[in-house]
């Protein structure tokens, strides 16, 4: 399925159910060029460290804690102005 922004947004809740319910994803574009790809999520996806990043996951050099922990003070650096 493909659509405009300009259609996506008076249909959106009704695409959005569609998109769960068929899994078929949504190309969404702007002055005929793609630009974004709406599709649904397994729900196991978000709940299961173990698909959490799919293929990239075997990848990783860190641990699920280290890879999963909060970065606060990184943000908190950044925000200050500090790097």
């Amino acid at each position: 399925m493909q659509l405009s922004k300009s259609q996506l947004k008076p249909r959106m809740l009704e695409v959005f159910r569609r998109i769960q319910e068929t899994g078929e994803p949504l190309i969404i574009t702007e002055y005929n060029r793609p630009v974004l790809r709406v599709e649904a999520l397994d729900p196991r996806s978000v709940t299961d460290p173990a698909l959490l990043f799919g293929e990239f996951r075997a990848t990783s050099k860190l641990d699920d804690k280290a890879l999963l922990a909060p970065t606060t003070e990184e943000w908190a650096d950044l925000t200050l102005g500090r790097q």
